[in-house]
């Protein structure tokens, strides 16, 4: 279980913070990015807590 959660978060971050270069470079709507990469924090911030009882 450990190994998955851990592989889970590290997934997630790699893909906020490729999520979060490509929205730089992009000069789209940012209100969309903004919502977008607040429910991957949300999302990795639920995953430190179950990482953090275990």
């Amino acid at each position: 279980m450990d190994d998955i959660l851990e592989n889970e978060i590290k997934y997630k971050e790699t893909l906020l913070g490729d999520y979060i270069r490509l929205s730089k470079m992009s000069k789209a709507n940012s209100q969309k990015y903004e919502t977008t990469i607040n429910a991957f924090l949300d999302d990795l911030s639920r995953l430190y807590k179950k990482r953090k009882k275990d």
